[in-house]
């Protein structure tokens, strides 16, 4: 199915709500409640509200280019030598509208950063962390996640 057609398979569960897509493989200790608050104030022509957050490592991620309302212009999925350093966190939050979108013009679609996003742009409103975000798919990476979550609890 892919993260699109996981979500597409799962549109029931979407009904009449906001729908949060989270992918599982990041750490932040940003409060998604801020997100939430932001998306409710997302302008009236975006169907998705994604959130970004500043990257060392432009090249392994998908790098947005937003206007001054904080919409994204340009996608690049894992470019070379992308444009900046504002990165897709790959976490999204939509409304009922956004799912007809998706299932009326791309039930097929199975790669949500490849299938769907280059398909939005001017109707994803950004809301950027400065919080700590990091791919836990190393050891190393897990392993520094798990300290930055420690020093959140102890700073309580």
């Amino acid at each position: 199915h892919g993260t699109a057609g996981t979500l597409i398979a799962n549109r029931e569960f979407f009904l009449n709500t906001t729908g949060i897509m989270i992918h599982a493989d990041n750490f932040t200790n940003m409060k998604l409640f801020n997100l939430i608050e932001a998306h409710k104030k997302k302008p009236k022509e975006c169907l998705l509200t994604m959130l970004t957050f500043t990257t060392d490592k432009p090249e392994s991620c998908g790098i947005v280019e937003v206007d001054s309302n904080n919409i994204v212009q340009k996608f690049y999925e894992k470019n070379a030598n992308p444009p900046s350093n504002k990165a897709n966190a790959a976490v999204y939050l939509f409304e009922q509208d956004f799912m007809e979108w998706l299932i009326t013009n791309y039930p097929q679609a199975t790669d949500f950063s490849l299938d769907v996003l280059p398909n939005l742009l001017g109707k994803i409103y950004t809301f950027h962390t400065n919080m700590s975000y990091i791919d836990i798919g190393t050891k190393e990476s897990l392993d520094k996640a798990r300290r930055i979550a420690e020093e959140s609890r102890n700073n309580l």
